[in-house]
């Protein structure tokens, strides 16, 4: 009985790692990955400034910075956790106002809008920036969000980056 279990397993082994080669040999469906994003790069006028503002107001490290003269372009790559944010300072970058006069609400430009963080506390989060003097652009409130109910606020950072904060509400879950 135990040379019969023996074999079995032994046998289960060598199919399993077989399929195991043949599924990684194989391109997976988009829809099978595990898709989780690491890093955003926002442009900004000034580097020093941002990384400033990104290490003293979110908690950012500075990891590294690099030059491109020939290019006009610095770049500093932050991280908190997890994530990498690049701020890319460019010679010669305008923001979009501009570049096309009038337009006073940048939604109405195709592209990135903002970038999200999670958090667990959003009301001391918001006091605590909002005492630090971040512009807010939607104070805390309570939202319908995919599958349920958070809270959440939105400020932008010093070249009017959106930069939105969710968390956990007091508010019931929705109903399926």
């Amino acid at each position: 009985m135990i040379k019969i279990a023996l074999m079995i397993f032994l046998i289960m082994t060598v199919v399993l790692s077989a399929s195991k080669e043949t599924n990684n040999s194989k391109p997976q469906k988009l829809n099978q990955q595990h898709l989780l994003p690491v890093l955003t790069a926002l442009s900004v006028a000034d580097l020093d400034k941002s990384v400033t503002w990104y290490v003293a107001h979110l908690g950012f490290r500075e990891h590294r910075r690099l030059a491109f003269p020939d290019h006009g372009l610095r770049v500093a790559s932050l991280v908190r956790d997890d994530f990498w944010l690049e701020l890319i300072e460019k010679k010669g970058a305008k923001r979009i106002a501009e570049l096309q006069p009038g337009i006073t609400d940048e939604t109405l430009i195709m592209g990135y809008k903002k970038l999200a963080f999670r958090c667990r506390d959003i009301d001391t989060l918001f006091q605590t920036l909002t005492a630090k003097g971040v512009t807010v652009l939607f104070e805390p409130s309570d939202n319908e969000f995919l599958d349920g109910v958070i809270r959440n606020f939105i400020v932008t950072d010093p070249d009017g980056n959106w930069l939105q904060f969710l968390g956990p509400t007091s508010k019931p879950p929705l109903s399926p």
